[in-house]
């Protein structure tokens, strides 16, 4: 036991001791360096009870403290509620309350977070480490000074988190921790998990030290924050640690061992043990790393129990953890005690509606009272789809601000003209998107960073469209409260334009690649029973700055309807792929192929529509277009194992054995352990014996061994009124450049051509200026050169297989001694169109004899459409006499990938 209080100096400083674990007391060894320093410097009071411990915080005490050092955790049982306010408001009132000693080595007894939110803080318990520590290199909290305090020691620390920059006094190096039993090692700590922590409260302060072994760097800090000056010869010996008892997790906590130096002046070592090389330690402190500059705490408040975030805003969780400190709060009482905290949040994002309700009453005040204050509140996430209208109007009126209620749906938005509603800054915005949302209406347009683009003169056969931006409406609003700002973001869902102008109103700033992927919902499949299965598929992120086009407004319109038409097209091409299946089920293949090849047609060759189509056509016997249809479903999925192994019975059904072997080896490459496809292995292998097999042209070209990774998009086609615009099939020049003035009456063609694709103003960009950068027309040629509109993903950027095509064509070039044919390596970096081959061509309805009859006579004639369009587009010659064999091996040329 010490010794008891001595008489007391009155021009000393009074430091209360205060330790209240009767069942494990401090010995003197243990604390005679602390012990000493204190005496030589100060008066040492000392409490083993809440009683005695309350009689000297009475503010009427006779030898009030001017600093309490609390030794052990015992403090935050419910018991001692009492002394925890005597405490709190002694600090406020200008006292110093230290945590330190054994503090943190009670830490897995004790819950520890509740005690610091008393005094304001959002401290709370971190974990255990030993590792090298400097004083922060951007400056320690006042008013400590670093001068009696060591550059850097190692100690073996239980670290606080949430703990502010500006906070912290040591943080970690770069130096590698001795290996210590019980302690991780750990060198990349972020700035905000500290072992030793000061901060202000009102008038006084509170600090924290987490050294559980009782380092001397300690003893120094623990003096310091509690405000006694000492030298170095008043300290004496100290103590070192070894291994002692052990609590919970396998966490140490130690026993001591006297070690018999003098404390080592930290003008001479950095260090506290002898075990330390001082050289060593003065390079360790060199290489401290600098604190990044201080991040932004944001508080996200949502009071809904039902608020996945993880799931529906994993975007902006990503650019919100990675650069700044965000905190949660679940109820009011968390969200209160939030902001009555000295260390306010920099902004509060509200993410659901809750606050605008009566039994949250006492909060949105508070909320009202710190934006006006200087902070920031947004209302954002969900709180725009979750507010009641009934209380919207009272809502915004207590805010002071003239919003209320606007309308719900897909729109397209520009920013504000005029000017972005400053600190906001239009650089890190999307100049326009378009989308879901919920707008508010506003008297003051200046409000507005985001308006509804209005279109007045829809565009024509790519004529500039008349628009305006309507500024009394819009998803985004922003304006001044008092010294601080309230902002809105009213998404229909999480696009990126919402999550941008969300972290700017949170002034939260990103680098690119912060957001990363998000996950879009891509299908959805209603099936007996009332199973839903949902597809989702991952859109990356775009990247900023977001190029300002000339016509980007008329891109976003023209993508918003776009994005409508595709969605129709997507509903009904379900509802027929649904009723393929019911046909199926019920032995009527014949209609159930009709049904998928609807599907297809309606919203493009998708592969489980291709698929489907595939089977349906095996069970028809038409097993040279179940190869077609099954070769497109591979050409979009070549991992695709239903379309892989019903391509390898329509080969083994035409005789083509060494082609339907090659895609069951792929498959089994896929799938070691399929059945189906182990089976037919062996079929074919027993008719390969029989030495009756045909074989494609391409069908050797192709190995088990061949990687099928250069998966193709589905496109889109346009359902516009200029699209559909053949004319007399030559392109026109002005359409594809600034409009054509002639609309319909044009004598030309305004859709797109066999060598151009469709950019996003609806222009078709030239081909061979965009693959080949060898248009000998020049600025003469009908379709536009320029890539600026056309979509960044897309058959035409996907360099690994256009490099593969490219290659290819360059070793054969180089075999034959001459140059690769333009035309041919067109043709073949250009995929087929679809619509071109046997599976939307054919009719199901007459036996693959009756149909090829009546093919070889008509490919001579005018014959059926399907025959025209397939000659013209292979660009055969009907009067020769081998048209038909031509058109059959183009045709098989084609069902291989």
């Amino acid at each position: 036991m010490m010794a008891a209080n001595a008489a007391l100096h009155p021009e000393r400083p009074n430091v209360l001791l205060l330790y209240l674990l009767q069942n494990n007391p401090l010995g003197a060894t243990e604390l005679e360096p602390l012990i000493n320093g204190i005496r030589a410097n100060a008066n040492l009071l000392e409490a083993r009870d809440s009683s005695t411990a309350l009689r000297y915080l009475n503010p009427s005490a006779a030898a009030p403290p001017s600093a309490v050092l609390v030794a052990d955790a015992t403090i935050t049982e419910p018991t001692q509620a009492a002394l925890v306010d005597a405490l709190v408001e002694y600090a406020r009132a200008g006292g110093r309350v230290v945590f330190g000693v054994r503090f943190g080595s009670h830490f897995p007894y004790f819950e520890v977070a509740p005690l610091f939110r008393r005094f304001g803080m959002l401290w709370d318990r971190g974990r255990l480490y030993r590792s090298t520590f400097a004083l922060n290199p951007n400056g320690i909290p006042e008013p400590l000074s670093a001068d009696p305090l060591c550059p850097a020691y190692t100690m073996r620390a239980q670290l606080i988190t949430d703990v502010p920059p500006e906070a912290a006094v040591y943080v970690t190096t770069s130096a590698p921790a001795e290996n210590y039993p019980g302690a991780i090692e750990r060198n990349d700590m972020p700035v905000k998990e500290v072992p030793a922590a000061f901060a202000p409260i009102a008038q006084g302060y509170i600090g924290y030290v987490g050294d559980v072994n009782g380092e001397q760097g300690s003893t120094r800090l623990l003096l310091e924050m509690c405000g006694v000056k000492v030298a170095h010869s008043d300290l004496g010996s100290s103590t070192a640690s070894s291994d002692a008892h052990v609590l919970p997790d396998d966490h140490v906590v130690s026993k001591s061992d006297t070690i018999p130096d003098k404390f080592i002046p930290c003008a001479q070592s950095f260090a506290s043990s002898t075990r330390e090389n001082v050289t060593a330690q003065e390079e360790q402190v060199q290489k401290t790393p600098a604190i990044a500059p201080k991040r932004p705490t944001i508080l996200i408040l949502y009071l809904s129990n039902d608020l996945p975030l993880h799931l529906t805003h994993g975007q902006l969780l990503s650019g919100l953890e990675k650069n700044a400190t965000v905190h949660k709060a679940k109820d009011q009482a968390t969200a209160l005690q939030h902001l009555s905290s000295p260390t306010l949040p920099d902004a509060i994002l509200v993410a659901d509606a809750s606050v605008a309700e009566p039994e949250h009453a006492a909060l949105l005040p508070r909320l009202i009272e710190y934006a006006r204050s200087g902070g920031k509140v947004i209302l954002g996430v969900r709180f725009s789809y979750l507010l009641n209208p009934g209380s919207a109007a009272m809502f915004f009126g207590l805010w002071g601000v003239p919003w209320s209620l606007g309308t719900n749906g897909a729109g397209v938005f520009a920013l504000n003209p005029n000017q972005t509603p400053a600190p906001l800054s239009p650089q890190a915005l999307f100049p326009a998107f378009g989308g879901s949302a919920y707008t508010l209406q506003t008297t003051s347009p200046r409000d507005v960073v985001y308006g509804r683009v209005e279109l007045r003169d829809p565009p024509t056969h790519n004529g500039r469209a008349a628009f305006g931006i309507n500024l009394q409406e819009g998803p985004a609003l922003w304006t001044a409260i008092g010294e601080g700002f309230l902002g809105y973001v009213g998404e229909g869902d999480a696009e990126q334009a919402y999550v941008r102008i969300t972290l700017e109103m949170l002034g939260v700033k990103i680098a690119p690649g912060d957001l990363g992927p998000r996950n879009v919902l891509d299908n959805v499949t209603f099936h007996p029973g009332g199973r839903v299965e949902q597809v989702e598929v991952p859109e990356p992120e775009i990247p900023l700055p977001y190029p300002l086009r000339p016509r980007e407004i008329e891109a976003v319109l023209r993508a918003q309807r776009r994005a409508g038409v595709q969605q129709e097209k997507r509903m009904k091409a379900e509802g027929f792929k649904d009723e393929g299946n019911e046909r199926f089920r019920r032995g009527d293949f014949l209609a159930a192929a009709e049904f998928y090849r609807g599907a297809a047609l309606t919203y493009g060759p998708r592969p489980v529509y291709m698929s489907n189509l595939a089977v349906a056509l095996l069970k028809l016997e038409l097993y040279d277009v179940a190869e077609s249809a099954a070769t497109r479903a591979l050409y979009h999925d070549p991992k695709n194992v239903k379309a892989r192994f019903r391509r390898a019975l329509a080969r083994r059904h035409t005789k083509r054995y060494y082609a339907a072997k090659t895609d069951v080896q792929k498959l089994l490459r896929v799938d070691p352990a399929n059945e189906a496809a182990l089976v037919e292995l062996t079929t074919i292998e027993e008719l390969k014996k029989k030495g009756d097999e045909l074989c494609s042209p391409r069908d050797f070209e192709e190995t088990p061994e061949d990687e099928d990774h250069y998966a193709v998009e589905v496109e889109e086609t346009s359902d516009s009124e200029d699209y559909d615009h053949v004319g007399n099939g030559e392109p026109c020049w002005d359409y594809n450049h600034d409009g054509c003035p002639r609309g319909n009456s044009c004598p030309k063609s305004h859709g797109p051509g066999p060598e151009s694709v469709r950019d996003e103003l609806g222009r078709n960009v030239c081909l061979r200026w965009l693959l080949l950068s060898a248009c000998s027309k020049g600025d003469a040629c009908a379709y536009a050169h320029d890539d600026t509109f056309l979509p960044k993903s897309g058959w035409w950027a996907d360099k690994k297989r256009l490099d593969r095509i490219r290659n290819e064509a360059d070793q054969m070039a180089r075999m034959a001694r001459k140059e690769y044919p333009v035309d041919l390596l067109m043709r073949e970096l250009i995929p087929k169109p679809s619509q071109f081959e046997s599976w939307a061509l054919v009719p199901f309805g007459m036996t693959t004899e009756e149909r090829k009859e009546r093919e070889r006579t008509g490919v001579h004639t005018e014959g059926d459409s399907y025959l025209a369009a397939e000659r013209q587009f292979y660009r055969i010659d009907p009067s020769k006499a081998d048209a038909f064999d031509t058109l059959e091996m183009l045709r098989a040329l084609n069902h291989n990938t």
